[in-house]
């Protein structure tokens, strides 16, 4: 999906190769940031509980967590929820 974001810019005519790089990087490197403290934040709640319906809530909410920051801050949210998956 970045990716993609940088393709359109470059055919929409505001392209420069160095901003498309920062872009890029900046957007890996803060959802990669997110996911893994979304990540943490997740192992260290589920630790804590007992009810295996407190569990599965956890579960379904977990990747809405995740994706919603990333995106605010301009990044990946399909990245930061498989980050957090894959720590989870």
């Amino acid at each position: 999906l970045v990716l993609l974001k940088t393709a359109i810019a470059a055919t929409a005519g505001s392209f420069a190769l160095s901003t498309a790089t920062g872009a890029f990087f900046f957007s890996v490197a803060v959802a990669i940031a997110v996911g893994l403290i979304i990540g943490v934040i997740t192992v260290w709640i589920r630790s804590k509980l007992t009810s295996p319906v407190h569990d599965t809530i956890v579960s379904f909410i977990v990747p809405f967590v995740a994706f919603v920051p990333a995106e605010e801050l301009q990044a990946s949210g399909v990245l930061a929820v498989v980050v957090t998956g894959l720590y989870t």
